[in-house]
């Protein structure tokens, strides 16, 4: 387990996770503006960046990263983003979905990655 300290200003962070030989965390954080959440509510980014040399073909596998999992854990509780969607639409569909839907909310986005949040 790795402890990160999340900076009160919008910069990107750069934290090496160690014994993996080039693996990096990169995280930033910034205000979290949207209706429905509350005053000072922050959005947290957190990247896994490979930044392990390239190795010769033969054995290029070797330096990649596969099916990598981050867990993200707080002292303070995470705060629920409302899905707004359909808010204010004119589609019918969107609207119904939005109606239906309206006790879901997310805690985690992926990135061209899948995300559970476990509450």
């Amino acid at each position: 387990m790795q402890t990160l300290t999340l900076p009160t200003s919008s910069e990107t962070k750069l934290v090496e996770v160690r014994d993996t030989g080039g693996l990096w965390l990169a995280y930033t954080v910034r205000p979290a503006r949207a209706d429905g959440l509350p005053e000072g509510a922050r959005a947290v980014s957190v990247f896994l960046v490979n930044q392990r040399a390239a190795l010769p073909d033969l054995i290029r596998d070797q330096a990649f990263v596969f099916q990598a999992e981050l867990e993200v854990r707080s002292t303070l509780a995470f705060v629920a983003r409302p899905n707004l969607q359909g808010l204010g639409s004119d589609d019918f569909d969107e609207r119904t979905a939005d109606l239906q839907f309206r006790d879901a909310f997310e805690y985690a986005v992926g990135h061209n990655i899948s995300t559970l949040a476990d509450i």
